[in-house]
């Protein structure tokens, strides 16, 4: 049995949750399987001097996948860049990205999708955080990401992510 973590700083981690016997000898409980990290935190200085924002929420496991995947959202800063957030998948057993992900949750490609009017995404972390759990439709074809605001100066998002073609398909 494993334990999947993620952490403000970015990382997901699978851990071993209890003592495994194996040929080449146990594996301990709480022995680390694989560790992934998506991409750089965001340090954002309004929230207790600068806390890092890296995966805020509840990442979703869809074991009916090929193969199994946890689906996890997380802030990236790429060096130089402005922070961006991601929808992730990852390979159950391995951890590693996923072929075609990550999807780039930024402005451009949320806003035109938007059906609540004249909106506009603004991924800006002193604004917006991605902080409640993914969730994902029945048939696990569709992520759903929200975000809430700090302050009344943020509109809520929720965005919603093709898990078969890897891209965002609806933003209200």
């Amino acid at each position: 049995a494993l334990i999947f973590a993620a952490t403000s700083n970015g990382f997901v981690y699978a851990v071993n949750a209890r003592v495994v016997g194996c040929v080449e000898g146990d594996i301990e409980a709480g022995a680390f399987i694989w560790k992934t990290r998506l991409g750089l935190a965001s340090p954002n200085s309004f929230l207790d001097g600068g806390v890092a924002l890296g995966v805020l929420s509840t990442p979703a496991i869809d074991l009916e996948a090929t193969p199994p995947r946890p689906y996890v959202a997380a802030m990236d800063k790429p060096d130089g860049g402005s922070p961006v957030w991601k929808a992730y998948a990852l390979d159950l057993a391995s951890g590693a990205v996923l072929e075609g992900w990550p999807v780039a949750l930024s402005s451009d490609v949320v806003s035109p999708l938007d059906t609540n009017g004249t909106a506009t995404f603004d991924p800006n972390t002193l604004e917006l955080a991605q902080r409640s759990a993914l969730n994902l439709s029945p048939a696990g074809d569709r992520l759903y990401v929200s975000f809430g605001g700090y302050t009344d100066h943020a509109a809520g998002w929720l965005v919603g992510v093709d898990t078969t073609n890897a891209r965002v398909a609806s933003a209200f």
